[in-house]
């Protein structure tokens, strides 16, 4: 960060399994550092990609990227392992950037909704049209209402190239923060994702839920555990209250044929502070 706060560059590390898994493990690795796409934008927060169902994909790495503070591209990211070079390319989408914070009732203090980076990515292979999918989430303001939702984007990739979309959802009286994602899907061609998020507004104490999503972004969403009183942890660095952001998801290993995902996210318990509910998500 630079003396305004603002992200001024990154680091990548790449650092070999079987070195890790050695007794005692070694620590050899590289790394690059102020990566820039292909227009020159810099990005703060590469996120690793992992394969979202069983199996895996390789031996090149990829990685995407949001501008943290919003913008109008999405981010590509390419590691060669043979060569060892990372390249990047920005994707034109629509602009997205953060609305004001969170409210919830009983205060006058706000949650701290974060900002606008990666907060969750998986891959998915189809070998029936060989095409791969990407799967990515964070939170922006949307065409839906005045307040903070959750978009869910993707990039496809085909032999004939790479192409972007995306999609949001939204509330009319609430902030929804922190979201992640995993497959929820049965194969490589089934691209059923669920997405784990947070939720507060000023008539409901901070809140944990999930949403099913199909290929045609047709929705099922699910409240996992309601707030029983607003959250006071406050961060006299930002003037807001922390939540949420510790939130993840993940698919169990190797779940062939019908999915099981366990996530974990927050909610407001009666003293005040902010509760971690686990969740285990099957059919």
């Amino acid at each position: 960060f630079d003396a305004g706060n603002n992200p001024a560059g990154n680091i990548l590390f790449k650092f070999k399994k079987s070195d890790l898994l050695k007794k005692p493990a070694t620590a050899a690795y590289q790394y690059w550092t102020n990566l820039q796409d292909d227009q020159g934008n810099v990005a703060f927060t590469l996120f690793p990609v992992s394969y979202g169902q069983a199996g895996s994909y390789g031996p090149n790495m990829l990685f995407v990227s949001t501008q943290v503070y919003g913008g109008d591209q999405f981010q590509f990211w390419i590691l060669n392992d043979t060569t060892n070079t990372i390249y990047g390319k920005a994707y034109a989408t629509n602009g997205y950037a953060i609305s004001a914070e969170a409210n919830e009732p009983g205060t006058t203090n706000q949650l701290d909704v974060g900002d606008c980076r990666t907060k969750g990515a998986f891959y998915i292979y189809n070998p029936l049209n060989q095409t791969g999918v990407i799967y990515f989430v964070f939170t922006s303001l949307t065409s839906v209402s005045s307040f903070n939702g959750v978009v869910k984007a993707k990039f496809v990739i085909k032999s004939s190239g790479v192409t972007d979309d995306a999609v949001a959802f939204a509330s009319y009286t609430d902030d929804y923060a922190h979201p992640n994602i995993a497959s929820y899907g049965s194969n490589g061609g089934d691209e059923t994702v669920v997405v784990s998020y947070e939720g507060s507004s000023s008539a409901s104490y901070p809140y944990f839920l999930v949403m099913a999503l199909d290929s045609a972004n047709a929705n099922i969403s699910l409240l996992v555990r309601s707030g029983t009183n607003f959250i006071y942890d406050y961060d006299p660095t930002k003037l807001l209250c922390r939540w949420g952001d510790y939130s993840g998801i993940c698919r169990k290993y190797l779940a062939f044929g019908a999915p099981t995902v366990w996530t974990a996210g927050c909610y407001g318990l009666a003293d005040n502070t902010g509760g971690t509910w686990i969740a285990e998500l099957s059919p």
